[in-house]
């Protein structure tokens, strides 16, 4: 009556005034206030960042482990690498296909042909499970004239490996 209706009048009025709404009486009570605080966000986003880091690590190592990857072993204080099905593969292809005796130059036919087929697994299993810089670094090998042809195929980086 005369004055000016405010944000906390109208919450005396609703939380102190009896309301009846056709036969039913309602008891009205303030609600409790959430206050989030940057703190609080901050806190919870560096807890879902170290879990999904730690559940990444945990994906890699089971992948490891169920593919045959190479993975460490400490034995007796030493770090030993287990080869893995890929790398034993490929190791006897090469060994079969490559001539004995003789050093085989670059520019051997079967030389290309073998890194050709290591490089395309390579990419393929990159392109499937890597994340997008890996995506990215793939896809400068790519032949932008032609699909599925690579410009370059790091051959000496791969047999080195």
């Amino acid at each position: 009556e005369g004055q000016p209706i405010t944000e906390e009048s109208m919450k005396e009025w609703v939380l102190h005034e009896t309301h009846i709404v056709g036969h039913m009486k309602l008891e009205i009570t303030e609600a409790e206030v959430k206050q989030e605080k940057e703190d609080d966000e901050d806190k919870k986003r560096e807890e879902r960042v170290e879990e999904r880091r730690r559940s990444r690590i945990e994906k890699e190592q089971r992948q490891l482990r169920t593919l045959g990857g190479a993975a460490t072993l400490q034995e007796k204080g030493e770090e030993k690498l287990v080869p893995s099905h890929w790398l034993r593969r490929w190791r006897q292809q090469l060994w079969e296909s490559l001539p004995k005796g003789n050093p085989v130059v670059w520019a051997e036919p079967i030389v290309s042909q073998l890194c050709s087929a290591i490089w395309s697994e390579v990419a393929e299993h990159g392109l499937r499970f890597g994340d997008r810089a890996v995506n990215d670094a793939v896809g400068m090998f790519q032949d932008p004239s032609q699909e599925g042809r690579w410009s370059f195929i790091p051959a000496a980086e791969l047999l080195l490996t």
